[in-house]
């Protein structure tokens, strides 16, 4: 491990909750960020993610959720995606963040729902024990953040019934070996998977992202999200760089237990 990336992490674990939770409220008090997600993504759900409708539906169709089915969202930020898969399916959903605030205002907003829409802190690094397994589990760019992917995967998969499915979005610079530590981890936690190419789809959301952002820039200044709207052009600008030299992909995961 090097000595930047023992920084990073020492970083987010003393701080990163309290950042990630007020930028999580940031942006869902922002009229503006709701308007940027609606024309970036189609549709608004306050994303702190890449996942476009495109995706967003493919990942829904991939799950095949049934009412009353048990799933685990983890790393669901503000919540906005978990309750909207949950309304259109009628599954159990289970809501897993590191980020206190988010959480809480999450729950705040979705108490007339609950106990279908449930939410509770709680940190990849070490998930917390849950009373009933689930028939599914989604990480949408989630995974990035923990310390050690093989130990958090082997743990996600104790927590899925046997006929229960893993639903993952993963980006990764090619070449730095992220998709390939991915999927040995998936397989040293007994699990296959299949994967689907989204690296076009998120060249082009990258590329409305900026349009979006600039066209809104001097609507997030009014309101005092200059900040919001800084970080999402350098964003943008980082990732469609990497795409422009061939070295960005990402890849919706499909995973099940060996039969």
């Amino acid at each position: 491990m090097s000595l930047k990336f023992f920084f990073v992490r020492a970083f987010l674990f003393l701080f990163g909750s309290r950042i990630f939770s007020k930028m999580f409220v940031q942006c869902e008090q922002s009229k503006t960020y709701r308007r940027f997600c609606q024309g970036v993504y189609g549709r608004d759900l306050c994303q702190a993610n890449m996942v476009d409708e495109e995706q967003l539906q493919k990942l829904v169709s991939l799950a095949d959720l049934k009412p009353f089915e048990n799933v685990l969202d983890l790393g669901c930020g503000g919540g906005f995606t978990s309750e909207y898969i949950s309304d259109l399916t009628n599954a159990r959903l289970l809501g897993l963040d590191f980020a206190k605030g988010a959480i809480e205002a999450a729950s705040a907003r979705t108490h007339s729902k609950f106990p279908r829409i449930n939410f509770q802190v709680g940190d990849l690094n070490k998930l917390p024990k849950f009373a009933e397994k689930f028939d599914c589990i989604i990480a949408i760019d989630s995974l990035y953040f923990v310390n050690d992917l093989e130990k958090t995967l082997s743990s996600i998969a104790s927590y899925l019934n046997p006929n229960g499915r893993l639903l993952i979005f993963y980006s990764s610079k090619l070449g730095t070996n992220g998709d390939v530590q991915l999927e040995t981890a998936l397989t040293n936690a007994g699990l296959l998977f299949q994967k689907r190419d989204f690296t076009a789809n998120d060249k082009e959301i990258w590329t409305r992202t900026k349009s979006v952002a600039l066209s809104l820039k001097e609507d997030f200044r009014a309101e005092g999200n200059s900040e919001i709207y800084k970080s999402r052009i350098a964003e943008a600008e980082r990732n469609l760089q990497w795409h422009d030299e061939g070295v960005m992909g990402r890849w919706l995961y499909y995973c099940t237990f060996k039969s």
